[in-house]
Formats: structure tokens, sequence, C-alpha cells
């Protein structure tokens, strides 16, 4: 049986257009335009998105494109379309496009670009520039510019004093976002779909549920000797949202407006008629997303304000069984937060707390956020952010992405159906008031605990209309469970009939929580679905993956039995040789058949000569089945124009047309299908060590060292001297008697952040990482204890220099004063009433640098000259040159230049392979920056052991994010031919009298991005094929 057959086939293809026969989201975004497709819409109503009149799912997630060299957009948007998603969302940073007040630039950043990308591929795009927007970004977005014209204690909403109330109604704050966004969005409205753009959605500011509860905890911190917020100020979120909304509105964005609320909980608080609430959805909130969705959009649907609009999440978890049971329980968009890795080029890095127990804290409440305080973990986030999506920093498609792309091929079949439907029902075996009875599930083991279901398990379906239904059959158990015949109950009748239904467990690499595998599954089971005019597939114990011109593609576990009842007026014939004929009535007949790795046909014909094929695929090769260019191709993990890619273990591929190139590896035959066991060939891949030469700098202390200026004052924070990143220098002298070098010299700062360098008199002391709090030297504890050599002072005049170096700022608003800790257990006892709270850097709008009073035992230090950078990143070359063995001592204190090449043609073989390398560092007591041609692509802590010199809290070098701090990947786009430039600016971060900093070693190596099952890494490898 030919199972391609030309008359189903589009007339794009007849054509020979290429088109592709796989399910696209929508129409080809790249051949409309406003002109030739006048009606183009974007409209809300209670139960769906509707895009110019269909009911649509919106599926996707974030791709932080600013976070990712722009070499490697296209790779990642086009995985990102293959793994089934429609929809894009698209953060923009502020910081990105006005660095410095008043001076914008759109072109580095190059958002349009991106969004190009998107329409040429057909995708849709949610918008959200901010103006903040969390996103564990250096400030959350926000430029540090802004912070040092900020004030919490000063507000007007009418009157403009000069400093910004941020995220409020603050007229100074408003006035300056206004001004972003009117030089920002006039850009971005050609790219609104009313323009023929791929624009659907546009999203406000970000987790505003939350700025309300640090808006309150402002008020109980000690700052300057004040509270950090008066009391008197009130936050009225509504008048804010609502203030952003017509922002937009005036620039003309005429796409519904959005904005993500941080607990799903707050979609009926701060209603703003024309902002549509999509909060964040995470299972740490809840363990039941059917049951949470769904009470989220019965109470949306209770206000005047969304009385007519749908429900969605902007952000949740990144697995498949949370994308099921959000859709079952009545969400119309469900967005992956972070579902495509990233590596920034640039300082990009935040700091960010990481609580003492991350399944319990929340930024709900007050307590919640104390809570979150007590014995912290700073995490100091990594040029590389991972948060194990479907696609891998390094650009690895990884198994869940072939999960999530049988969902999605199955949604955006039935999109339009399952669209429309109405809020969700539950599955009524016993008697909980609000069930449905039309469906019964006779079987306690699968469902969810729902807390009003009296501790029996439910499942939700959906009412599709005519007679339709979409059921959810949830496996919670980590195993493989098998409902028996006759355990439903689907509309009065008993099924299924003849075999039982095979509910697997979730296989891919996952949560460790889960033995390092996600173990959910929730089953979808079709119910009288409508296929095309003729046929209705009247239920199935298989899985749907696709249905497109008169072919459906149905799979489940290998080995297990499947059943299928098909209903159509007079059925007259068929093809059945691949499966077993149970039932053939005038008007419906029913099969049963095994799933199998080999694809397995049948074929139904009615009395009117109209046709339904079926094809039959076991779990694992649905997920690679590819619909491409008159020909299904079965096993690749992905189908480019020219070229497929398999993954090691991953040889055979089927194909539903002869391919000439693989003629000579043909293996067998099936009925509409040919099998090529394709040749693997080894990688022949090791590590390889990087050659440098090296290149020592002074540790930039001298007297003549180009830009120094003097400090203003009290205006000592770097923001405030316009050094927004990266190292500055601080410089002051003292006179000393020897009567004084013989007494006290203890060094106090009060507050200095993220790192801080101490020198006397060229001597190298330390480094600390008080990030915001104190330097003290005569402290009681030995994390901030240390002593200065009486040998580093002279009578006369003596030169102190401290280096400052920010990390990043902190992407949440922690205030920058002190906190008294309120009681509560910590470990089983209480802690001391009045314990105090204070880390000044960790906030977003934090300042940094050397701030506050500063002395020298009882000598005040307040004249200081501060100088921005270092010359080792201006230097072009170096002065003397020694060839690099390593492992390489550091001297103490200095900043170490290492140069040298790469040559992407020693690691890659871009015909054959698609390679993830990384470059790898491991050391001590150092930290760097890494340049390639010029352009910053990470920046590396060696380790955590100094990294808790001074500081009381626990840096961490990682954090949610699931990447080696140790490796950073390579751009393939980014690489030149031949040699590529590589510096490496290392500093000793070590402490005088204890061991010096070192680099053991640099390589490139292989990037491990898939998690194994005992929660370790392996790098997956594709060979690539041509055609």
């Amino acid at each position: 049986m030919n199972i391609l057959r030309p008359k189903f086939l589009s007339l794009a293809l007849l054509l020979g257009l290429g088109s592709s026969l796989s399910c696209t989201p929508h129409e080809d975004l790249s051949k409309v335009s406003a002109v030739n497709a006048p009606t183009r819409r974007v409209e809300l109503n209670a139960n769906s998105y509707v895009i110019d009149g269909r009911p649509m799912l919106l599926r996707g997630g974030s791709i932080q494109w600013f976070r990712i060299p722009k070499a490697e957009w296209e790779d990642r948007v086009i995985k990102f379309k293959a793994a089934g998603f429609n929809t894009i969302d698209m953060y923009t940073s502020w910081r990105d496009f006005e660095p410095h007040e008043g001076v914008f630039d759109f072109e580095t950043k190059d958002f349009r670009a991106f969004l190009d990308l998107a329409k040429k591929h057909g995708l849709y795009v949610y918008f959200r520039p901010g103006p903040y927007i969390t996103n564990e970004m250096d400030g959350g977005g926000v430029p540090a510019w802004v912070f040092a014209k900020s004030s919490k204690s000063q507000y007007s909403e009418t009157e403009a004093d000069g400093t910004l109330n941020l995220r409020t109604n603050d007229k100074d704050y408003l006035d300056a976002v206004d001004r972003y966004w009117s030089r920002l969005l006039p850009l971005v409205k050609p790219y609104l779909y009313s323009e023929g753009g791929p624009i659907i959605l546009f999203g406000i500011e970000n987790e505003y549920s939350w700025f309300k509860t640090f808006f309150e905890v402002d008020k109980l911190a000690d700052y300057q000797g004040n509270a950090e917020r008066s009391t008197e100020q009130k936050l009225n979120a509504a008048a804010h949202l609502a203030a952003l909304r017509d922002i937009a509105l005036k620039n003309g964005i005429d796409v519904p407006i959005t904005t993500c609320q941080g607990n799903a909980a707050a979609v009926e608080k701060d209603l703003v008629a024309g902002v549509y609430p999509m909060p964040n959805y995470y299972i740490t909130d809840a363990k039941l997303p059917e049951y949470t969705a769904s009470r989220q959009l019965n109470k949306m649907h209770k206000t005047e304000e969304y009385r007519n609009s749908p429900s969605g999440t902007t952000e949740t978890e990144r697995n498949v069984a949370t994308l099921r049971r959000q859709l079952l329980g009545g969400f119309d968009a469900v967005f992956h937060f972070n579902v495509v890795g990233m590596f920034g080029e640039g300082r990009q890095n935040t700091v960010t707390l990481f609580p003492p127990d991350t399944t319990k804290f929340s930024f709900d409440t007050v307590k919640g956020i104390y809570d979150a305080l007590r014995a912290p973990k700073i995490g100091f986030f990594h040029n590389a952010v991972d948060y194990y999506g479907v696609i891998g920093p390094a650009g690895t498609v990884r198994e869940k992405f072939f999960s999530f792309r049988r969902t999605n091929l199955f949604l955006t079949s039935f999109e339009n159906l399952i669209a429309a439907a109405g809020e969700p029902k539950r599955t009524s075996s016993w008697n909980i008031p609000s069930n449905d009875k039309k469906i019964q599930v006779k079987d306690d083991r699968v469902g969810s605990l729902d807390p009003d279901a009296n501790g029996r398990r439910v499942n939700y379906w959906l009412d599709l209309g005519d007679g339709a239904a979409l059921l959810g059959l949830l496996n919670a158990s980590g195993q493989t469970i098998e409902l028996k015949r006759n355990s439903l109950v689907a509309f009065g009748e008993k099924l299924p009939r003849f075999t039982p239904i095979t509910i697997p467990a979730e296989t891919y690499p996952g949560s460790p929580a889960s033995a390092g595998v996600e173990a959910e599954y929730d089953f979808l089971m079709p119910l009288r679905f409508p296929l095309g005019d003729s046929f209705t597939l009247d239920y199935s114990t298989s899985e749907v993956l696709q249905f497109k011109d008169d072919l459906l593609v149905i799979y489940g576990e290998a080995g297990s039995q499947g059943e299928a009842r098909f209903r159509s007026k007079s059925i007259v014939t068929g093809e059945f040789s691949a499966v077993n004929l149970e039932e053939l009535h005038e008007r419906d007949l029913t099969v049963t058949y095994t799933h199998s790795a080999k694809p397995q046909t049948f074929e139904v014909t009615n009395i009117d000569g109209d046709s339904i094929r079926v094809l039959i695929l076991d779990r694992e090769t649905a997920g690679r089945a590819w619909f491409e260019n008159n020909r299904i191709l079965l096993g690749p993990d992905l189908v480019q124009a020219d070229h497929l890619t398999l993954r090691p273990g991953h040889q055979r591929v089927w194909s539903s047309a002869p391919i000439e190139s693989f003629a000579a590896f043909e293996k067998e035959r099936m009925p509409g299908f040919i099998a090529y066991d394709l040749p693997a060939t080894d990688v022949n891949f090791s590590a390889s060590p990087v050659p440098f030469t090296q290149h020592e700098s002074k540790a930039e202390l001298d007297d003549d060292f180009a830009g120094y200026r003097d400090l203003n004052g009290a205006e000592t924070a770097m923001e405030q001297a316009g050094i927004y990143e990266g190292q500055a220098w601080y410089r002051t002298q003292v006179e000393l008697t020897d009567e004084q070098i013989k007494g006290n010299l203890d060094f106090y700062a009060e507050s200095v952040g993220d790192f801080a360098s101490l020198y006397i008199n060229g001597n190298y002391v330390l480094t600390l990482t008080p990030l915001g709090t104190e330097i003290k030297s005569a402290s009681k504890s030995d994390r901030y204890r240390f002593a200065i050599p009486k040998n580093f002072w002279k009578v006369g005049t003596n030169r102190i220099i401290l280096r400052a170096d920010i990390w990043g700022h902190g992407s949440f608003m922690f205030p920058r004063g002190t906190l008294t800790s309120i009681p509560a257990p910590v470990g089983g006892r209480w802690p001391v009433l009045g314990l105090k709270v204070r880390i000044p850097g960790l906030g977003y709008d934090a300042m940094k640098g050397l701030i506050g009073r500063v002395s020298l035992g009882s000598i005040k230090l307040d004249k200081w000259q501060i100088s921005g950078g270092m010359s080792a990143e201006r230097d072009t070359a170096p002065t003397a040159t020694t060839p690099t063995a390593f492992p390489l001592t550091l001297e103490k204190g200095a900043v170490t230049v290492l140069r040298g090449t790469l040559n992407k043609d020693l690691w890659m073989d871009r015909e054959q392979w698609s390679i993830p390398l990384a470059l790898k560092l491991s050391g001590r007591n150092a930290k760097a920056t890494i340049y390639l041609n010029g352009t910053i692509i990470g920046r590396w802590l060696s380790d955590e052991g100094w990294m808790q010199r001074g500081s009381w809290m626990t840096p961490i070098r990682t954090m949610w994010s699931s990447v080696d701090p140790n490796t950073f990947p390579l751009s393939y786009g980014s690489l030149k031919d031949g040699n590529n430039e590589l510096k490496i600016i290392v500093e000793d971060c070590s402490e005088i009298g204890k061991s010096v900093g070192t680099v053991e070693a640099i390589s490139v190596e292989l990037q491990p991005e898939e998690k194994t099952a005992t929660d370790g890494r392996q790098a997956i490898i594709p060979q690539i094929y041509k055609f």
C-alpha cells in the first residue's frame, strides 16, 4: 500500500513547492503581509485564543535569544519548531537597549533579526519587553544606570524629583519607561500580527504579585537609619499595570496584553481591564496541574474583567506531563520557562538567592521571604544557563524533545477542536457532585488525587462538542499500568472491548527525585474524534500522533496491544493484513494489533470511495516520525532539507519512498516502507588541551594607571561613577606614623560587592565575596577575619587599593537594608530574637563597589579615586610571552593573561557530525574572564572554597541551572575558519599566607548535555547523513 498517495497530497506538494507534510502551527508567516491578509487579528474568548477566527492552543516556551550567540539563533528556532511548539516566549532586556541613560542601541542585540527568523519559520511570538523581566538576568533586565538614580523612600505620582521608585507609579520611573518604550515599540509595531508579523501577545511586567510582598518587606528594613521604604507608601498594583498598558497602547500595540503573576492565586486580584493574567505555574506551587488550572479558569470567569478570556501559564516546568495535564485542566496556553538552554556572551550574569528549602519557600508572604533569607545559598549564575529543557545550551536535542514532539503533533492536528473546549470535566466512579458521570474509570491506580475527591483518584476530560471527548488517564506510579478490558465507561459503553490499555511510565531523563527519570505519564485517549468529513475514530487504546491528508498515525508502548474502532457510512472494503479485524458492521469496524518498531499500515474505504489510512508505530519511533517533502521518515533525530541526523544506537531509518543515496544500506521492506541500516562511524574525539602563550600582567596598581578620577563625596558606588559591569579600582592614601603602625590598623568597609581584592602599598592581601556586606578584618567570625601583615605598612604615605568586581545585579528586589528576624523554627530550634539579616548586594536594584563608611583603625578613609576596567581587557598584544605549561601557578594577587588559538577544524567535521563542544577550565583560588575573538563567552569561578571568605551566606557556583560551572559551550557559527583568538584573563583569589591560585588545565571537550538515569551526564553526538 502506498502510504502517501498523490491524490491526498496538498496542492503545494503537487506543484513541487516543497511544503512539509508535518502539521505546521499555522500558515507560513513568511509569505504573509498586512497587504495580502487584511483581516489578520488576534482575539480572546472564554474558551480560547482565537487567531483569524480559529481557536488555537498556544504551546511553547522561552528562547532567550539575547543570551545565545546570534550565529546559533536559526538552529535553535528550527529545533524549537521541530519539537512541535508554535509560539516563542520572547523577552527583551531594557539593559541591552538603553545601556546608558538616553543612549539607545537596537543593533547590538538585534531583536528584529530574531523576529524575522520567527516569521521565516512560521512561529508565533509572545513578546515581553518588561520593563522588568526577572529571568535570572543581570538586574532583572533593568539597566544599572537606573539603580544609581533609584530610591525607595522618595515617591511622587505627579512631581518629578530626579529619583526613580522602581516598579511603581512614581512619575520619574514611568517617564523613564515611557521614554524607553517610545523608542522600542515603534520598531516592534511592524512585527505585530495585524501588520503581517509573528507577535500575537504582548506581556508587561513580570511576577508583580511577588513585588507586592517585597514592597512590604522594604518597610521592615533599616537602611541608613530609616525604613528603606516609608510606611506611608501604598502600592496600587492595578494602577501600575494599567499605566504600562496605556504606554503600550499609545505606541500602537494592538494584540492582547498579558501579565505574568508570580502566583496563580493572583488571577483574582489586581484586576485590570485589557491586561490578561497568565501566571507562573510550577509543581512546587501544587502537584495537581489539572486541578489548579481548572480552578484558575473558574476564578477568572467569575470576574467582570476576565469573564470572556481564556487562561494559561507564562512559566511552567519543562516536562510533557505538565503540558498535557494543564491543557486537560483547561489552559489554552502553556509556556515552558527556558525550554531552550543558553550561553550568553558578555556580562549578563546575576546573583540569586537559593533558599534553604526550595520546596517550601515562597515570595507570596513576608514570612516566606524571611524564611528564604535564613542560611541562604547565593547562586552566581554562569554564562551557560540550563534548566534542562528540550534543547541544551550547546544545541543538543534531548530525549524529552521526542516526547514533546509526540504531544505537540497530536495537539496541532486537532488544535481547533481541543482549543474550543469549555471548562474541563472529571471522571466519576465515586460520588463527587462536581464530576460528570458520562465517563467513568473503574481503576483506582490512575488519576489525580484532587483535594476534594475524598482520597480517590479522578481523571480529567474535555468535552469537544458533537459527542467528541479527550480523556486523560494519569499514571503517576512510575510503573507501567494495564487497564483491563471494560475498565472504562464512556457514554454508556464499556471499553476497551478486546485488549487492555497499556499506560506507560515516562522514560526520558529528568528529575533526580524520580531516580533520574520523569515518571508521570498522562495517556491521551481520543473518544469520537472526527477524522475529516467521512470518518470518526470512536475510540483508540493507542495514542494519536497526527492526522493529516487522510493519514492517521497512532502509537503505543512497544510490544503492547492496541485497539481502535472506526465509524463511517457503509464501510465496504479495507486492507487489514497488518491488523486483526475483530468486528465489521455496516457503519463501523474494530481492529486490534501489536505496537512495534516496524511500521504497520491498514486502510478503510467507505461506499463513497473515501478512504482513511492508518500507520501504527511504537512510542519511541513516533517521536522520531518526520513527514517531509512527500516522504515519511521514521527514526532520525532531525530531518532538514538535504540531510538527517541519527544519535548513536539509532541507526535504522524507515522511509516511505526510496532514497537513492541510501540504496546500499537497504535492510528490509514492509508494506509502504523500506528499512535502511545506516553505517555508524566512530567519532574519534578526545579532549584536547589548548596551547597558550602566557603574558604576565602587573597588578595594575601603578600611580600612573590611566583613568583614575576623584569620587564625589558619599557617591562612591560603581553605578554612581558610571561603571555598570566588570571591575573597578578604588584607591586612597593615608599618612601613618610608626606608633600608628604598631597599633590598631584593622580595616573596615561598610559595604563592598560583589567581590573585593585588597592591596596595601602594592602588596596583595586577599580576595573576598562580601556581596554588599562589610569587610571587617577584626571580625569575630572566621569567615570575615583576616590579618594585614605589619610589614605591609610604612611610615609616611601608604597606598590602599581595593579592586571591586560586579558579578551581576540580582534578579529579585530584596531589600538593601537590614532585617531583624522573626522567630521561626530552623533545624528544630528557635533562632535568637533580634538576629539581623543583611545582604545589600542581592537585590536587583543593589549598587556595587565600595559604599558607605571606610576606616583603618580609628582613621576615616573618605577621599577615594576610582578607575573602571582592567588594562588586560584593553591590551591587544602581549608585552612579553612565554610558553604556558599546566598546571599553572599564578602570582599572588596578580592578573595573568593567557593567549591561545582555537582552530575549529581540529575538532569538528561539520559534514559528518554535530558535535557539542565546550571549553573547560579547572583550578583553584581563581576567577577568569574568557574572550573568544574579542567577545566575552564566559566568566569562571574556580571553586567555592575561596568564595566563602567575607560572606555569612554560602556562595555557590551553580543555581537551579544544571550546567557544569567549569564548561563554556563553543558556538559553531561564531568560530571563524582557521585560527580563533582566545584570551583568558585570570585573577588570583588566594589569601596572604595561604595557597596561591592555580589553573590546572584548559581544554576543548565534549559538552555533556543529556542526563542519565543516575543523574550523571553524557554527550550526545548525532551523525549527519546526506540524502
